[in-house]
């Protein structure tokens, strides 16, 4: 578990290349961030499945509080860092861990800042006030379509308007946002495309989103999608190596009939 793991060396890094680039995305974040992860696994995988072009196969496992923030004591210390960048897959996907790692926060830690995953169907005001208590500057909020049976066909579990008010709550309480976005899911077409891109542009309006990036859909192997891919081309299982290219390719051909061609992706 990351808790029977040692600290990482730092000192192997050339920290100031990171804290560069940190500096050209967020000039007005602290600039020396340190990458830390809280949990591994998904709530919401756990829960109802994963999203159709998840890979991760990782058990649910939350940190224990005392170490995780031994670790991050020790990065400030030794390093500098001066913000903490969690990359667990959803910190909101348990309340109850949330509230016991802000209690468990040594005091000489409470002014340090966060940035951290969230599912948007956990959002409401009691994650928010955690969050807020966590002191989190930035939540990367998965979006990735605006159309609901798009969504459903990810297994997302939210819909377009379940989504606009979480991020409508973020914006109330100032929390910056990065949006992310997959492009080139079953039924995909032109007309869903766009209506994307419109709540893409919506959500820049009402929020303060600092980032947002799109991918063609990755039929990644061990992903569902993966599995209906080879269901399509059985000859996909006799490979070890695959080119990303034309697995993207060979999916927009078999699973997204209404779409003109990839490239539009």
């Amino acid at each position: 578990t990351l808790d029977e793991l040692p600290d990482l060396d730092y000192s192997l890094l050339d920290l100031e290349a990171y804290s560069k680039n940190h500096r050209q995305i967020y000039p007005d974040f602290p600039d020396n961030p340190m990458s830390v992860m809280t949990h591994e696994g998904c709530a919401k995988r756990e829960s109802s499945g994963p999203c159709s072009f998840c890979s991760i196969k990782a058990r649910l496992y939350f940190r224990d509080p005392k170490k995780f923030w031994q670790e991050v004591s020790r990065g400030v210390q030794q390093y500098g860092f001066n913000m903490v960048k969690d990359w667990g897959d959803s910190l909101t996907g348990n309340k109850d861990y949330l509230s016991r790692l802000i209690q468990k926060r040594p005091k000489e830690l409470e002014n340090l800042e966060f940035s951290v995953y969230n599912s948007l169907a956990d959002i409401n005001q009691d994650t928010i006030d955690l969050l807020r208590k966590l002191n989190v500057r930035m939540l990367f909020a998965a979006v990735e379509s605006a159309n609901d049976d798009i969504l459903r066909s990810m297994n997302k579990r939210v819909t377009k308007e379940e989504m606009r008010r979480a991020i409508r709550l973020m914006a109330d309480n100032s929390i910056p946002l990065f949006t992310s976005y997959v492009l080139g899911e079953r039924g995909e077409t032109e007309v869903t495309l766009e209506e994307t891109l419109k709540f893409a542009k919506e959500i820049r309006e009402i929020a303060d989103v600092r980032v947002s990036n799109g991918s063609p859909m990755v039929p990644l192997p061990g992903s569902p999608n993966f599995t209906r891919l080879v269901s399509r081309y059985p000859e996909l299982k006799n490979q070890d190596l695959f080119n990303l290219r034309e697995l993207k390719e060979l999916w927009v051909k078999a699973f997204c009939p209404g779409l003109p061609n990839y490239e539009i992706l």
